[in-house]
């Protein structure tokens, strides 16, 4: 009977997670970049999340508020099993209706408020087994934010397998968790190998846990905390604080190293919209114009170049006091460039930045905006509000347009679609049309097939541009275009929403 137990721990060991993981990190120190933790399948239209990312965005963006929990009833019942077989009837009827990530905190205060009623060493039990022998992630959350309920630091295996689960961004979180009753000196270098090892939720986790107690710990965060592949918001101000950015500035000469660090972390500071960023700064201003001071002894390349015209375009915005003196800074800085030349070599790779430094300097794009529209329409197209809002090259915009654009594949029919994602004919009109109510008489071509499209927003793109013709001239649209009042009758009659239908018969 030992025999068939121990054969039984045996084969689910070697198809769990944990064992999955941990055979990695002896071979390789590190999970490989393709790790799954779990093989899964996805319906159509199900929401997909990255490693790690449910609990972000749980930890980041919702209320502390805790609800009853009716998942610790099943606990309940699981204690009365073996925890083997109460693994089973988890992963094979139960798994698929809950995301722990959504209910742990709940289910942990509610077995902590009622501990009386559970067996504590049967809990640690399920715990540990859900933990070590789970195959799918869920199990394995499941089984950490049970064990976080226990005092386990004076056990060093079962510390061991929590440790080594935290190299999967899966996991981060929950280990973290765990890890809080840890001896300090334990947690903070759980904490930096595992931010060293990371890349995304996981690493954001680690690094908000970590104390920069050591300079090596406050050089690594300077050079390497911010980087990671989910938004440097999360991280921009924890780094900025925890390894003194604005007191190393002031004393400057960075080494490339350390100032591409500090351009990752100012980016992560201008993106104020999850986190705390630059405004939470006590010297905001003082630690942008040494930034860009320290700019000027090295290298940039594109990505740079944009952070400058984001710090630029931030403080034009910014409340913050003395905000009007960092856009002359940033003008000087970026006329260490050759402007010109920067924005004919960029402007095919990186539109948007050159956009953006030609309007600081107040350089005509136009030219070289239908230059890339003649090379690749489109790609290039939705440029166009340059030239419509500086009534620059219009006309020549829209006879590329109509050489351009199969009008004919456009299709004719009423509907209510959202016109997300591709759409028949390839080129999104809506976006050249809603620009045509301030260019009388314009892409007439175009407002013909929007009017007749299934898209809502195309029929009303159409319907704004005709009424700004009518505003201009004075004149009623069968005045201006009988084929295009013709139109407007005949799709008035089949209207299927009400405020489109309510804008036809303006036009009528």
């Amino acid at each position: 009977m030992a025999a068939v137990i121990y054969d039984l721990e045996l084969e689910m060991l070697e198809n769990s997670i944990y064992h999955k993981i941990k055979k990695c990190i002896l071979k390789f120190g590190k999970l490989p970049e393709d790790f799954v933790a779990e093989e899964k399948t996805y319906k159509e239209n199900e929401l997909r999340f990255a490693p790690g990312a449910l609990e972000g965005i749980f930890g980041h963006h919702m209320s502390d508020e805790v609800k009853e929990c009716d998942f610790a009833q099943i606990i309940k019942d699981y204690l009365s099993m073996k925890p083997e077989e109460a693994l089973q009837i988890f992963e094979q009827e139960q798994v698929k209706n809950y995301k722990v990530a959504s209910i742990r905190q709940s289910l942990q205060n509610s077995i902590y408020e009622h501990r009386e009623d559970y067996d504590a060493e049967k809990l640690a039990g399920l715990a540990v087994c859900f933990t070590e022998y789970g195959t799918k992630t869920e199990t394995v959350k499941l089984g950490l934010s049970l064990l976080a309920l226990f005092h386990v630091a004076d056990k060093p295996g079962i510390c061991e397998m929590i440790a080594t689960l935290g190299y999967c961004e899966e996991f981060t979180d929950y280990v973290i968790m765990n890890s809080r009753n840890w001896a300090e000196d334990r947690q903070q270098e759980l904490y930096f190998e595992l931010a060293k090892k990371l890349k995304g939720w996981g690493k954001i986790n680690a690094v908000e846990m970590m104390q920069a107690d050591t300079e090596e710990k406050k050089k690594w965060l300077l050079c390497h905390g911010c980087k990671n592949d989910v938004m440097y918001a999360y991280l921009g101000y924890e780094c900025a604080m925890k390894c003194d950015l604005y007191e190393r500035l002031q004393k400057g000469n960075f080494s490339d190293e350390e100032f591409q660090g500090a351009s990752d972390i100012m980016s992560g500071l201008l993106d104020e919209g999850p986190c705390e960023g630059m405004s939470a700064l006590e010297h905001p201003i003082e630690l942008t114009l040494l930034y860009l001071e320290e700019c000027k002894k090295h290298n940039w390349d594109a990505e740079q170049v944009a952070l400058l015209t984001d710090i630029a375009t931030y403080f034009r915005g910014s409340k913050i006091e003395n905000s009007p003196s960092i856009e002359p800074k940033v003008k000087e800085v970026l006329g260490l460039l050759d402007i010109h030349t920067y924005i004919v070599e960029n402007i095919e790779k990186n539109t948007h930045e050159c956009m953006r430094i030609a309007k600081m300097y107040d350089i005509d794009m136009s030219q070289h905006l239908i230059r890339l529209m003649k090379m690749d329409f489109a790609k290039y197209y939705n440029f166009c509000y340059y030239l419509f809002t500086n009534h620059q090259s219009v006309d020549e915009f829209l006879t590329l347009c109509d050489r351009e654009i199969a009008y004919e594949q456009y299709p004719n029919k009423m509907g209510d679609d959202l016109g997300l994602g591709p759409v028949q004919g390839g080129i999104k009109l809506d976006l050249i049309v809603q620009h045509l109510d301030k260019h009388f008489g314009k892409g007439r071509e175009m407002i013909k097939v929007c009017i007749q499209s299934p898209i809502t927003r195309w029929r009303n793109m159409a319907a704004k541009a005709m009424f700004g013709w009518v505003r201009e001239s004075g004149l009623s649209l069968k005045d201006i275009d009988a084929k295009l009042y013709a139109e407007v009758e005949r799709v008035h009659a089949i209207e299927c929403s009400e405020q489109t239908k309510g804008m036809w018969e303006k036009l009528l």
